[in-house]
Parts: structure tokens; C-alpha cells; sequence
């Protein structure tokens, strides 16, 4: 269902806060750590929030918040491609490697 929508900067901000408080919500309910069964969707939140798509760099191939990276480079271009202000150019010209 999200990657049928479209995101502006404060619609990945908002997504990325209802997705924090999912989380809360299963953790406290859960009593137990559930984060690592929302890793995809927490990347998902996160890469809607990023500035510019090179910000990626940044968190690509390394341990996010203690999780490993989930999502593929094609993923994470497609993700990418969801906000309205990051230009295609821009996404296809990231050099993510695995």
C-alpha cells in the first residue's frame, strides 16, 4: 500500500513518527524488543525522510539504530523514487554497493 503513495518531506517525517509509535506500541504491549520485525518499514520511513537521496550514503551497508539493513539497492532506489522532490537522475546516480 505505500508504494502506491506519493511523499512529500513532511509526509516521510509524519510516516517515519507513526512508524516510531507502532513500534512503542508492540514493544510495550509485547514486553520484548519488536524492532527488528519492523526493520523493513522503519528503512522504508527512513529513507522517506532523508534531506536529498545522497543522505543515503550515509546509513547504506551499515547497521542502522542496531539493525542490519534490509532492503536492496533496487528497493531502495524504488522507496526513493516515492518522494516528489528527489529527481530520478539523482536516485540512478547513487552508487550503492552491496
Amino acid at each position: 500500500m505505500l508504494r502506491q503513495q506519493r511523499f512529500t518531506q513532511l509526509g516521510g517525517l509524519q510516516l517515519d513518527k507513526d512508524v516510531r509509535t507502532v513500534i512503542a506500541w508492540f514493544t510495550a504491549r509485547c514486553g520484548r524488543e519488536v524492532r527488528d520485525t519492523f526493520g523493513r518499514l522503519s528503512q522504508f520511513a527512513l529513507l522517506l525522510n532523508l534531506d536529498r537521496p545522497a543522505d543515503v550514503l550515509d546509513f547504506w551497508g551499515v547497521k542502522v539504530n542496531g539493525m542490519v539493513w534490509q532492503l536492496t539497492a533496487d528497493e531502495l532506489r524504488k522507496v526513493l523514487a516515492l518522494r516528489d522532490d528527489f529527481k530520478p537522475e539523482e536516485i540512478q546516480r547513487l552508487a550503492l554497493t552491496t
